[in-house]
Parts: C-alpha cells; structure tokens; sequence
C-alpha cells in the first residue's frame, strides 16, 4: 500500500504528464473508442453531518491520483467515458485533530459532451457518478494511528464509497486532455460499530492532464 501512495504522491508532484503512442479512435464491433492515461492533483474533504449538538469543522488536504480512461463514442460529439484510478483521497476534522488518508480505488463513468471550438481545441463538459474502494491507507488522531479500511470495529470506514461528479475541460490538438472535476460522496462511510456519531461524505476537486494514444 505504500508503494501506491508514493506513486500517487509522485503524480502529483509531477502534475500528469501521460505518455503514449499517436493519438486516434480504435473500433471494435463497429463501436469507435478512445483511451488516454492521465494524472492529477486537487484537494479532498470528508464533508460531516452532525447528529445532536455535536458540530465539528471538516479540512480539505491535498490529493492525487493516477489511472487511465477509455471513451466510446455514442453520437457526433457525445462520449460514455469510464476510467479506472488509484487515487489518494486525504481529509482530516480541524476540531478534533484527525487525518484520513486513504487510497481508493475509483471507477468514474461519465457522459462527456464534446464542443469543437476550433481547428485544434474541443471544450468538454461532463456529468455521471463514481465508485470507489478501498486499497489502503490510515486515519491518525493525535498520535493514534489506525488502519482506514477492514472489518476491525476499531477502523473508521469498512464499505465502499460512491458518489456524483461533474466537470469541465479540454481537448488540445487530438491529443492532451485538460481537466477539472468536482465530486460529491453520497455515500455514509462512518462505521457505525465505532464511537463515532454522525455521517461522513467523501468530496473531492481535482485538476488533471492526460494523452491520448
């Protein structure tokens, strides 16, 4: 689980550059297809619900994540696009001293509509939803640091995760992909066999870059 970390970590740091071979649809049963490899930065927060008179406020940190996409065209302009990351999804509370650091395994599908603005740039705008589980990571509070994911009833989140996402971005010359992405946890990941009081949502904002091959 570390060597995923710290490959996310040097994605970031890096900020995506993707390599590959020359840009262009491939077919398969007559459907055209597109597939890229990419990887971003952005920022991650674990939104809190309080139950009572608990409230506590939620810190965003920063995160990143790598992985690779394939887009099948549907109509001239229209794509179902699904990808398949290893992101690193950091939050922590400011009240309570506690920082969550786990790597999830993420499966976005979006539908991506594609603007041609001139010769050599498309404007993309996309929606759907995501799923997620998780590979790895811990949560510290304090000193105390436990494992994030697992059965134990010590662990703070046991499930997977899924949600909503949106985003805007570009495509420049056929070949790099420019992107931005918001997404929203629908998903409760509290375990409810711990202390813990209250509901917990992943949320994230990332920034990518991507080649097409």
């Amino acid at each position: 689980m570390r060597k995923i970390a710290l490959l996310t970590l040097l994605a970031a740091v890096s900020f995506s550059l993707r390599a590959g071979g020359p840009a262009g649809m491939f077919s398969y049963d007559g459907l055209a297809f597109e597939k890229d490899v990419h990887a971003g930065a952005g920022l991650s927060w674990m939104s809190y619900v309080p139950e009572g008179d608990l409230s506590t406020t939620p810190a965003a940190r920063p995160g990143c994540s790598v992985g690779a996409g394939v887009a099948m065209k549907i109509l001239q302009g229209l794509y179902l696009r699904g990808e398949l990351d290893v992101s690193l999804r950091r939050s922590g509370n400011s009240d309570l001293d506690v920082n969550y650091n786990p790597v999830y395994a993420c499966l976005p599908v979006t539908l991506e509509l594609r603007v041609p603005l001139c010769d050599h740039l498309d404007i993309l705008a996309s929606g759907g939803f995501w799923g997620a589980c998780g590979l790895g990571g811990s949560s510290v509070n304090g000193t105390v640091k436990t494992p994030f994911f697992g059965s134990d009833a010590d662990n703070f989140a046991v499930r997977p995760d899924y949600g909503w996402t949106a985003g805007l971005g570009c495509i420049i010359c056929g070949k790099v992909r420019v992107s931005a992405a918001f997404g929203y946890g629908i998903k409760d990941i509290a375990n409810s066999h711990t202390l813990e009081v209250g509901h917990f949502y992943n949320n994230y904002l990332s920034f990518g870059l991507g080649y097409i091959f």
